[in-house]
């Protein structure tokens, strides 16, 4: 018998819920409408608002999504890591020489994690989307094998995560709380390091691009991405992704962050201005992709900069191109459309920019955003690396070898005067002294003239400088913005909940697992944590 899982959530206040009328891009309302996959959930809108979740499966870790499509992603991604070092030790026994000898081998608690992010409410036609899982359109699928399903995991045990994961934190959140990082944590670490003092960090980010590499293998709408890519000429091309989340007239929470800007068209004007010194400073002839020209993809939540960057970008000889649309009146997809073929149309699309800003040889954040800091920044950063993931299985923890990508700058972020560009995660990341020494950071800025252009906007390249000033006023030579990538906690959370649920509670029980919003770093010393852009290191 399954278990039943009541959940009470509730719609934040400063989300907005204007609806507007849409034209759904054709390739991708046909994907949508080709790929119902029928999952046993019981009907569910999308927000996942008071109902119920009634399903037969194994042991499984449930991760319950909310919000937008990056803040979704950013916690199943601390799910999935929950998920694969959550461990316990499995008796296995061994015949030959050893005369049937056993060991104890440490495996995944769980066999299974079970992602539900909703359903797209309503009938419209033919489709009943009430019965129609958002992840499950996506993916194929919404349960992720994270090993085989013995006999003793059908019990249909179920840790339940909502939203936040217990244990886990936005990087920005151990800055702003002033946690000391050990020394260990500072050093990547590949996959197949056995070193000890091996940082859960690294760990982390190695766990996320198997996540992300095995759900861009299985997104069910890669025909669509493959077909615009081949219309645009991509491969022949050095892609230059550039994401400008610029608002779309959010107000409230959005301002509150301040991630608004007061003029959006200057701002993406001095954005593509100071990319295109950035370009400038790179070699006009050498090995690909260089030797490819250049063409820029754009992924907005605003339609009118599309016309604006194309425009801007016209006069550097450089192409614009941008996935086909519709964008709300107001606010964000997900909050304006929650029905029918506009919901999943809406979610297809979202996906499709994310998917194609992780392809280009390099991303540039023209704003803080967890849609490029998810899914973009840690494909980018991978290519060349190998990864865990096979084409064919629904089974994440298999192999396959990444693509090989000879760009040496993989990822950069902007602010009003810069734009600085990085060649690893690790340089990205932590901004050491090193990272600047060995040429691995790279920043344009606009040099002030204290209000005077009369001889137009100047630009310098600062390299080779440390990233912030002597004085250590946090006035950084590289633009900083909020780490939003999820991290284990420091010291690692106590998870021994789990595994002792897992085998000594009841068949179809149910376990909590923290909170819907995980309240440790929202306050510091009882108040709300100011920005740093600075680590505190052990």
């Amino acid at each position: 018998m399954a278990a039943t899982l009541v959940l009470l959530t509730a719609t934040p206040w400063w989300l907005s819920q204007s609806v507007a009328a849409m034209v759904v891009f054709p390739d991708v309302l046909e994907v949508v409408q080709k790929t119902q996959v029928p999952v046993p959930l019981a009907k569910n809108k999308h927000n996942t608002k008071k109902k119920k979740v009634v399903d037969a499966a194994p042991n499984r870790i449930l991760y319950i999504g909310q919000f937008g499509l990056g803040h979704r992603l950013s916690k199943l991604a601390a799910a999935h890591h929950l998920a694969l070092t959550t461990t316990t030790s499995m008796a296995t026994t061994r015949s030959g020489q050893d005369n049937n000898a056993t060991t104890a081998t440490a495996t995944t608690v769980v066999p299974v994690l079970q992602v539900h992010w909703g359903t797209c409410g309503g009938t419209a036609g033919n489709h009943d989307y009430d019965s129609q899982e958002i992840f499950a359109a996506l993916f194929g699928t919404n349960r992720l094998t994270l090993r085989t399903v013995g006999n003793t995991d059908l019990e249909t045990k179920t840790v339940l995560l909502r939203n936040d994961v217990l244990g886990y934190a936005a990087g920005q959140a151990y800055k702003n709380a002033r946690v000391a990082i050990p020394a260990h944590y500072l050093t990547d670490t590949s996959s197949s390091s056995s070193s000890p003092d091996k940082s859960p960090w690294w760990s982390k980010l190695n766990a996320d691009v198997k996540l992300f590499r095995w759900l861009v293998d299985h997104f069910q709408a890669a025909e669509t991405v493959r077909k615009f890519q081949e219309r645009h000429g991509w491969h022949q091309h050095t892609m230059i992704g550039l994401h400008v989340r610029a608002g779309n007239g959010e107000d409230a929470h959005f301002i509150d962050a301040a991630r608004g800007v007061s003029n959006t068209t200057e701002y993406v004007t001095r954005t593509v201005q100071r990319l295109q010194q950035f370009l400038a400073t790179l070699p006009t002839s050498q090995e690909p992709p260089l030797a490819k020209p250049y063409k820029l993809f754009l992924a907005t939540d605003q339609a009118n900069v599309i016309a604006a960057v194309q425009r801007l970008t016209a006069t550097m000889g450089i192409q614009t191109v941008a996935f086909p649309q519709s964008h709300p009146v107001a606010g964000v997809s997900y909050q304006a459309w929650k029905q029918g073929d506009q919901c999943l149309a809406g979610w297809t699309a979202a996906w499709v920019d994310m998917m194609l800003l992780s392809q280009t040889d390099m991303v540039v954040a023209a704003m803080r955003s967890t849609f490029t800091q998810i899914v973009p920044l840690a494909l980018v950063f991978d290519r060349g690396a190998a990864t865990n993931i096979n084409n064919n299985s629904n089974n994440i923890n298999n192999n396959k070898t990444g693509d090989f990508h000879p760009w040496k700058w993989r990822f950069c972020e902007a602010d009003a005067t810069r734009l600085s560009c990085f060649a690893d995660r690790q340089a990205w990341l932590f901004r050491l002294p090193e990272a600047f020494a060995q040429g691995r950071i790279r920043t344009v800025t606009l040099i002030d003239h204290k209000g005077d252009t009369s001889n137009g906007e100047e630009f310098t390249v600062l390299e080779n400088k440390n990233n912030y000033s002597n004085n250590n006023n946090n006035k950084a030579a590289a633009v900083v913005h909020k780490v939003m990538v999820h991290f284990p906690d420091i010291p690692a959370a106590d998870v021994s909940a789990i595994p002792n649920f897992v085998q000594t509670a009841p068949a179809s029980a149910t376990l909590p697992y923290g909170d819907r919003i995980n309240k440790k770093y929202r306050t510091v010393q009882g108040r709300k944590p100011i920005f740093r852009a600075d680590w505190t290191l052990a």
